[in-house]
């Protein structure tokens, strides 16, 4: 009988340290994890402070490079035929003037676009003038043949190297647009759609 008795007493003991044990084991595991947690939720609070009110630093804004108008120069041109036309004939109108040539590609590209423009604005008072460069001429006989053929319905003059000079002439196509007032308010270098045209011109056209 004393045998079972120190047996049972073993065994509740032993049963004894092993729930202390474990009691003692999740105790201590549970604390630094508390922690942890506290530590994470601190340091994510710190940053969403610092965010909200760190400055927002905004970008200069970039100015594009501005159209300088200036005084559109005088000229008195022959046409085809041999007619004198200058540009204060159409004083009070709004003008394009096209600088162009027979061999130059992107101007033959820009000859149906200007003529459709003709057709759209030419009702509006709108002249468009065409001037043919100075170098490499065909001769009056053939640009107007070529204006035939290509269905040039504008006024087609013989340029000379003063007026290109005057205009700060490039490259061809270069496109002027004259306003009312004489100024010349834009250039187009190259090829251009009719409807980029088209928009800078109706600012002109509105303005009485």
């Amino acid at each position: 009988m004393f045998k079972y008795f120190i047996i049972l007493v073993l065994l509740m003991s032993f049963t004894a340290c092993n729930k202390k044990n474990e009691e003692k084991h999740s105790s201590t595991a549970s604390t630094p994890l508390s922690n942890h947690t506290k530590t994470v939720t601190d340091r994510n609070k710190k940053e969403k402070e610092t965010v909200k009110h760190k400055p927002v630093k905004h970008k200069p804004v970039r100015r594009t490079n501005l159209f300088k108008e200036f005084k559109a120069p005088e000229f008195a041109l022959k046409n085809t035929t041999g007619d004198i036309v200058k540009l204060s004939d159409y004083k009070g109108k709004v003008v394009l003037v096209d600088f162009w040539g027979t061999w130059c590609p992107p101007c033959r590209r820009m000859i149906p676009v200007l003529s459709s423009f003709v057709n759209k604005c030419g009702k509006e008072g709108v002249v468009l003038i065409g001037i043919h460069s100075s170098g490499n001429s065909p001769g009056p006989a053939a640009i107007d043949d070529f204006a035939g053929k290509v269905g040039v319905n504008y006024p087609m003059l013989l340029g000379t190297k003063e007026v290109e000079n005057a205009y700060g002439v490039k490259g061809f196509p270069s496109l002027f647009l004259i306003g009312r007032d004489g100024q010349v308010k834009h250039k187009f270098v190259g090829v251009h759609a009719l409807d980029e045209i088209r928009k800078y011109v109706r600012v002109e056209i509105d303005k009485k």
